[in-house]
């Protein structure tokens, strides 16, 4: 096998993982909107493994940037052409799946400001609950009614 033609398989391992990574990002959007988190972490693990495996891939393509892409010998016009293609698309899903987890990472900090508005709210009812429950035990000295809402 050649330079080029090992290039190109390369590129082509690189690619299928690239469309894997990229169908896995997709699908973490319904999970996280259906809080699934079991699911989340089974994807989270199998993109893990994915850019690991990408990763290894890219560290044996690094030996051919060194050479000019322009003096590198290939068996047919085609190939090198297909291999560009296969290059272009590669970068084409790396910035799709960067935006698809960007929009993951704010639908995920939307839900945690919601949960924790939520958390809060009940921690305010809960006081003011608390300190009704208290001034109603009370006996009262006045004829008055006096609501206490310190903290205690």
């Amino acid at each position: 096998m050649t330079d080029s033609e090992h290039l190109f398989q390369l590129v082509g391992q690189k690619l299928e993982r690239l469309e894997q990574l990229h169908t896995c990002s997709g699908n973490q959007m319904q999970y996280v909107i259906a809080d699934e988190m079991g699911a989340i972490l089974e994807i989270l693990a199998a993109k893990q493994r994915l850019l690991l495996e990408i990763e290894g891939i890219d560290r044996q393509i690094a030996q051919y940037h060194v050479d000019d892409p322009e003096d590198r010998v290939w068996p047919s016009r085609e190939m090198r052409e297909q291999c560009r293609e296969r290059i272009s698309r590669c970068d084409l899903l790396v910035r799709e799946t960067l935006e698809f987890d960007r929009l993951v990472e704010q639908c995920l900090t939307e839900k945690k400001d919601a949960a924790k508005q939520q958390l809060q709210h009940f921690t305010d009812t809960a006081h003011v609950q608390g300190a009704y429950r208290r001034h109603k035990t009370r006996p009262s000295t006045s004829g008055s009614m006096r609501l206490d809402l310190g903290a205690e």
